[in-house]
This record gives structure tokens, C-alpha cells and sequence, in this order.
């Protein structure tokens, strides 16, 4: 089980994007998008990325998944 800090951390993080990419995508239909706000929300996409990786690294410590719920996952393309 992945502890709850992180869960909770992730979310946080995932909220704050979402309400920055909408402003951003407002402001971008009414030409306003400034540089502060590109730069603002690179800032913390990056830092969602990281509380992603910490979730996922969190589960895999828990182990491999069931067979069932290995088979239920979708496959993904590996690049070449």
C-alpha cells in the first residue's frame, strides 16, 4: 500500500496543475498567457512528475501485481 502522505501529496499536486493549465488555458484564448505564468506552470508539472515517480515507486515496492490484475492491464509499445 502506498503510504498516505504521498497519495495525498500527489493529489495535491495534481490539483494545483489543474487549476494553473485552466487559468492558462484562458488566458492563452484571450492573449494574456504571460511568461511568469509558462515558467509557473513548467515549475509544477515538473514537480507533479516527481510526486508521480514517488507514487510509482512506492507501489513497486509492494510487490508484483496478481495475475489477474496483470492480465487486465493494457500493454503498452515499447519503443525501439
Amino acid at each position: 500500500m502506498v503510504p498516505q502522505p504521498r497519495m495525498a501529496s500527489a493529489r495535491t499536486q495534481a490539483a494545483i496543475v489543474r487549476s494553473l493549465l485552466d487559468a492558462f488555458e484562458h488566458a492563452s484564448t484571450n492573449g494574456e498567457a504571460e511568461h511568469w505564468m509558462r515558467a509557473q506552470l513548467i515549475e509544477e508539472l515538473a514537480r507533479l512528475g516527481c510526486r508521480i515517480m514517488d507514487v510509482a515507486a512506492a507501489l513497486s515496492e509492494t510487490g508484483p501485481p496478481n495475475r489477474w490484475q496483470e492480465e487486465s492491464l493494457p500493454r503498452l509499445a515499447v519503443a525501439p
